[in-house]
């Protein structure tokens, strides 16, 4: 993961590296999809997610609809494992979009 992501989430949240940042996320977007998956009110999940971002985890409604294809294509990702890859595609992709809307501020 890029350093753009980790080393703020890091600080705040007090993980040692960003294998186990990337593996919280993963947790905290589950968590999410549980919600939806057993219908809580849609303003509790909404709650959810921001909550998620105001700690650090600005990545959360991404990440939940990356893991939603993971789960929608399990024939094709036999385990959460198999999946790694593509989530570290999804971490480099949003950090690469992150640094882009920083460096679009100085473009006349």
């Amino acid at each position: 993961m890029p350093d753009i992501l980790i080393n703020s989430t890091r600080k705040l949240n007090a993980y040692s590296t960003w294998q186990n940042l990337v593996n919280e996320s993963i947790v905290r977007a589950a968590v999410i999809i549980y919600l939806i998956d057993n219908r809580v009110a849609p303003n509790k999940i909404r709650q959810s997610v921001i909550d998620e971002m105001s700690v650090g985890f600005y990545w959360t409604p991404e990440l939940v609809k990356c893991l939603q294809y993971y789960t929608q294509h399990r024939d094709k990702y036999s385990s959460i494992e198999s999946y790694y890859t593509e989530i570290a595609g999804f971490f480099n992709n949003y950090a690469n979009s992150c640094s882009a809307k920083v460096d679009a501020i100085f473009l006349h």
